[in-house]
């Protein structure tokens, strides 16, 4: 209905789609605790959830889509068989529904692969208080470089005294290591898609989260 008017066009593309983006990240923050994305860093930005530029870019694409793409779509579709649309319009809903579905389980894994490394970070600093294996400095610090590292020089201490408590605990935790590294295309996808996704939780729980993203993103 702004067709007339290609600064409507704009205006109403910048207002839309950033509301559309607003409530989009809000939602989805919500839902499986992560920032998907994170303009807090650009100039004019609303709760690093929209920003001006970003915006603009958005109404630009508004005009080439109302007045591009749309009139293209809108003549091709005209041509086809009403039949041969349906049959589209199924398979592409089953495939969006079907996309949902699958994304919304792998962010879940995400989540859970979270708790389970902040569980297994708390269970190595009980274990490295009675050892003592680092000053509490440098054991924090190689926490963060690998803590799967630090699992198995906290197992190799305890089979030095002996402490089979504390061994099976260690080995309890790199089976749980086994199952947060375990790469999937879809998680792959996800984090090429949202590079700067991050926990929205505590800063401690984001540490863990880009350290999750950093194995799932390796090659090997």
């Amino acid at each position: 209905s702004y067709r007339d008017s290609m600064i409507a066009v704009f205006v109403m593309g910048v207002i839309l789609t950033s509301l559309l983006e607003y409530v989009t990240a809000t939602i989805l923050e919500k839902l499986f605790h992560a920032k998907w994305w994170d303009y807090s860093k650009h100039k004019f930005n609303i709760n690093g959830k929209v920003c001006l530029l970003n915006s603009t870019m958005f109404g630009f694409m508004s005009l080439f889509v109302i007045e591009v793409l749309h009139p293209f779509v809108i003549d091709v579709l005209s041509k086809m068989n009403s039949l041969v649309l349906f049959v589209f319009l199924i398979l592409a809903m089953m495939s969006m529904i079907g996309d949902l579905v699958v994304t919304a389980k792998a962010l879940n894994s995400l989540t859970v692969r979270v708790d389970s490394l902040t569980s297994i970070v708390d269970d190595m600093k009980k274990i490295h208080a009675k050892f003592k294996l680092y000053e509490d400095e440098e054991f924090t610090r190689k926490l963060r470089i690998s803590p799967e590292e630090v699992a198995q020089k906290l197992k190799a201490v305890s089979e030095k005294y002996g402490d089979l408590r504390v061994q099976e605990k260690i080995d309890e935790m790199q089976e749980k290591f086994k199952h947060i590294k375990r790469k999937t295309f879809v998680h792959r996808r996800l984090l090429n898609a949202f590079p700067n996704m991050r926990s929205a939780g505590s800063q401690r729980r984001d540490m863990h989260f880009q350290y999750i993203k950093k194995i799932l993103k390796e090659k090997r």
